[in-house]
């Protein structure tokens, strides 16, 4: 369809419409060549972000406007866009005017040779720019990045930051978010209660768009549940063609349960009772359909660190509760060590370079450190404590660290305390939650 003012996208676009973050960083590659590709899970709001592009360049925000353009949007979903969409289509549409011609496609993989198509048309040299969406790294993989080799620049699209999700509970009219495991405090700004308030979606029903903009808790577990069947009906039983679907899900629910654990293949394997190269092929599926992360521990010996066992992170966290049916607040929760666990790598993977690597620590003797970063190639731990401090205490994991690695910082994220000690030349900054979201690449 061809899009030619606002109001032919309001119907696209959700009642409250925060503008996500990575917006500035796409709209400055709209004036380049290269195919611009948003990759990430299902309902993450990838086409919200294509139709925030296509009003940015309806409102002549982005540099595109030095002549005038013609906007189209496809999605593959639909049978009748998948019909229509072929070389021919794209050729005649180049050739139709001297407007250059703004092409969005949505799901680009249900495109059959998706990759060689756009090869193709890119080659070709139109006067076009192509920006294009996919659900599955997989499909996308196998379609669409290999062909596209110096082709195409690639933004991976996650859910809502826990600034997006202040955003969106600043606009909701009616926020009915209930108090956090954050005491709220008489002098406390509005920003602080915000921050609070995001924190407990985002550990309790995680950071979906559509999840967060859910007018209460039970719709918040209706959506969660129609993304989890989506995902299992779409991804793992139409594509990825799985068999044992009750292993697939039984796994899901015991990597939930011991999220933030090491790992034990063998274990798990006997458990679902499936050959461990089944397994291994799972743990794939899961991480490039972007349920999973694997964090890997860090050792000066590279071939250690590959086969030593990791530990697994869920990219939303609502997703991960869903799966163990447990909404209880932080505060009350057994596992809440490891929920906070799970935050604070998300926040990190958000603010570190796709580049940066995030490892974690640990001894044969037990000594551990939750995660270790680089910063000019020197390492610096992060210990999380899912506690209240009055003052500054060091466990001797970190002590360990620092003595056998002579890093020259450390971190130890905690519920309260903003506070800095120093032991031997390394400077150890206790740094709250909200201290952490807002400030952390300034702490760095």
């Amino acid at each position: 369809m061809e899009i030619k003012e606002l109001k032919d996208i309001r119907k696209f676009l959700p009642d409250i419409n925060v503008n996500r973050n990575i917006l500035p960083d796409i709209l400055k590659w709209l004036t380049e060549k290269e195919i611009i590709v948003l990759l990430g899970a299902r309902q993450v709001g990838k086409t919200t972000i294509i139709f925030q592009l296509i009003s940015h360049i309806l409102r002549q925000n982005a540099p595109l406007f030095e002549e005038k353009n013609e906007i189209h949007y496809l999605n593959l979903d639909f049978p009748q866009d998948k019909k229509i969409l072929s070389d021919d289509y794209i050729i005649k549409l180049a050739a139709k005017n001297k407007k250059r011609k703004i092409i969005f496609i949505d799901e680009v993989q249900r495109q059959e040779n998706s990759g060689l198509f756009l090869k193709h048309i890119y080659d070709l040299n139109l006067p076009i720019k192509l920006i294009v969406s996919g659900s599955s790294a997989l499909e996308l993989k196998s379609k669409v990045s290999e062909a596209l080799t110096g082709r195409k620049i690639i933004f991976n699209i996650t859910s809502f930051s826990i600034p997006e999700i202040r955003d969106s509970l600043m606009h909701m009219e009616k926020n009915k978010v209930s108090d956090t495991i954050f005491n709220y405090k008489d002098n406390d700004s509005d920003q602080a209660v915000l921050f609070k308030k995001a924190f407990e979606v985002f550990t309790e029903y995680g950071s979906y768009p559509s999840v967060v903009l859910s007018s209460d808790n039970e719709k918040k577990f209706l959506r969660l549940k129609e993304i989890f069947t989506s995902y299992m009906e779409k991804d793992i039983k139409k594509f990825l063609e799985v068999k044992n679907e009750n292993a697939f899900t039984r796994l899901i629910t015991l990597l939930s349960a011991s999220s933030g654990s090491l790992i034990n293949m063998s274990e798990i394997s006997n458990t679902l009772s499936i050959h461990q190269v089944t397994l291994d092929n799972y743990f794939y599926y899961l991480e490039q359909t972007f349920i999973i992360d694997r964090v890997r521990p860090y050792f000066k010996n590279i071939r250690k660190e590959i086969v030593k066992s990791p530990k697994v992170y869920f990219n939303d966290i609502g997703f991960r509760n869903f799966a163990i049916n447990n909404f209880n607040k932080l505060g009350i929760r057994e596992d809440k060590g490891f929920v906070f666990k799970n935050f604070v790598y998300l926040v990190l993977k958000e603010k570190m370079n796709s580049s940066h690597k995030i490892n974690f620590w640990r001894t044969k003797a037990g000594a551990e450190v939750d995660f270790v970063i680089f910063k000019d190639l020197k390492p610096i731990p992060i210990e999380i404590k899912a506690k209240y401090f009055k003052k500054p205490a060091i466990t001797q994991s970190i002590r360990s660290f620092i003595n056998t690695y002579k890093p020259n910082l450390a971190f130890v994220i905690n519920f309260n305390l903003n506070e800095e000690i120093k032991i031997n030349d390394c400077l150890i900054k206790f740094i709250n939650a909200e201290s952490f979201v807002e400030d952390f690449e300034i702490a760095l």
